[in-house]
């Protein structure tokens, strides 16, 4: 199932979702419900009122966000996360809902919202430091890891699209 994209108001089912979740709604909506799914996705889809949405019909969620889309949750600011040495983080969880957000400093600062994935375990990746010219050990959580993980065939297809434009 799929979507062209025809300007704005494309997709806007639920007005609260904006368009980006109203996209996802849609998209899961013909999916067979006795099923479980976890849906990976870009900051563009992700908000947290869109993880609610998900959360209420079973469905996990775990994505990058916009910091403009957190509402106001109180994580360490961008500014002061920055400051700190690479694998930092920082996370709210709401336990009503199961909810977390994290942001984790790699060469910028990460944000990941999930509905099923957590800190932990935490894992370790190793990431080139141009610094110190050599590739570094650095911390990083679960959700982030998975995130990672999952959404490579997603970033692979933005380069194909890219380098192979009609």
């Amino acid at each position: 199932q799929f979507e062209p994209y025809q300007g704005a108001g494309t997709g806007m089912k639920i007005p609260q979702l904006g368009l980006g979740g109203s996209v996802v709604v849609d998209l899961i909506s013909k999916l067979p419900r006795d099923l479980h799914y976890h849906i990976f996705a870009d900051n563009f889809f992700s908000s947290l009122t869109l993880v609610d949405h998900l959360t209420l019909s079973s469905i996990g969620y775990t994505g990058t966000i916009r910091e403009n889309r957190t509402q106001k949750c109180p994580v360490m600011e961008t500014k002061k996360l920055s400051k700190l040495k690479r694998g930092e983080f920082d996370f709210r969880q709401d336990t009503a809902n199961g909810l977390i957000l994290v942001k984790w400093h790699d060469n910028a600062i990460v944000s990941v919202v999930s509905n099923c994935d957590g800190i932990e375990p935490l894992r370790s990746a190793t990431r080139w430091s141009a610094k110190d010219k050599k590739e570094l050990s650095v911390t990083v959580p679960d959700a982030v890891h998975q995130y990672n993980r999952f959404m490579g065939g997603t970033d692979l297809m933005d380069r194909n699209i890219a380098n192979y434009r009609i």
